[in-house]
């Protein structure tokens, strides 16, 4: 898949038909090859595109002012998560690529903001079992292996045939 600015523009579109309350809203310093959304909270989706067409940067932005404090893991209040889309290789509605990512990678990040990378803890189960038994784990002690002597060698078996002969 390549992407130009008039089908990048218009997977944008769709991609603000198939997300619920987001609407287009470019900012007058964007270039030909940005697009965003934005939410009736602030919640803004971005996209550029790199490389001529080949790579989508995709940016998740939260709003600066919250009506509610902000608690928890989440993106901070005025911060942006990034990822970045190979579309070289893809086939398929632009719109339905770029929506599979932003929905699989970055709108969870609102609430639950990954730590490190590869981290996607919204994939997760939040809930711990507790053990069965409140018991302590019964220890087991290993004996190390004893250090081969300076004879090592002379007791080897006869029938070793990884070293040749002298």
């Amino acid at each position: 898949m390549f992407l130009t600015n008039t089908t990048f523009a218009s997977a944008f579109e769709g991609l603000a038909t198939q997300l619920p309350g987001y609407t287009t809203n470019r900012l007058p310093d964007d270039g030909p090859n940005v697009q965003r959304l934005t939410d009736a909270d602030g919640r803004t989706i971005g996209g550029r595109i790199r490389l001529s067409g080949n790579i989508v940067q995709l940016w998740v932005t939260a709003p600066s002012k919250r009506r509610t404090p902000h608690a928890g893991p989440g993106l901070r209040p005025g911060r942006s998560y990034h990822t970045l889309l190979d579309v070289g290789g893809l086939d398929g509605d632009p719109a339905a690529v770029i929506h599979a990512a932003v929905a699989g990678n970055l709108l969870p990040v609102f609430d639950r903001k990954p730590r490190f990378i590869g981290d996607r803890p919204w994939e997760t189960s939040t809930a711990v079992s507790a053990p069965e038994s409140e018991s302590e784990p019964e220890a087991t002690a290993v004996e190390p292996e004893p250090e081969p002597g300076p004879n090592a060698l002379a007791e080897a078996p006869a029938g070793n045939t990884s070293e040749p002969p002298p």
